[in-house]
């Protein structure tokens, strides 16, 4: 499963793009399964995860926009990414797409980034 990296591009119309939907969908002892969602082009600012979180693409496509590095990775269905823990990015979509999200169940999406 190749995936396409390339310098960080957010796109310009990011701010004006709606967020994607996010869902609980599994809560277990040991992790969670969070479902991101859009029918339409999305954006999520800047944010982080506690904890490792997997990324798998169950639909469409996500530009996953890491601050640190300045790279983007594309990410398409069928295709699978690995977020380590206090990671900063930003992720955006070209059009509708489904993800699943899992990390261990203590693990939280934070925005809190300066």
């Amino acid at each position: 499963m190749e995936q396409n990296h390339s310098q960080s591009h957010i796109p310009v119309d990011a701010a004006e793009r709606p967020r994607p939907q996010v869902d609980p969908i599994q809560m277990g002892t040991q992790q969670q399964v969070i479902q991101g969602s859009s029918d339409r082009a999305a954006f999520m600012p800047e944010h982080y995860a506690t904890h490792e979180a997997a990324v798998m693409v169950a639909e469409g496509t996500v530009d996953i926009h890491y601050s640190e590095s300045g790279t983007t990775l594309s990410v398409s269905a069928g295709q699978h990414h690995l977020i380590e823990p206090n990671q900063r990015h930003a992720l955006s979509s070209p059009g509708a797409f489904r993800l699943y999200l899992v990390m261990p169940a203590d693990g939280e999406i934070r925005f809190d980034v300066d």
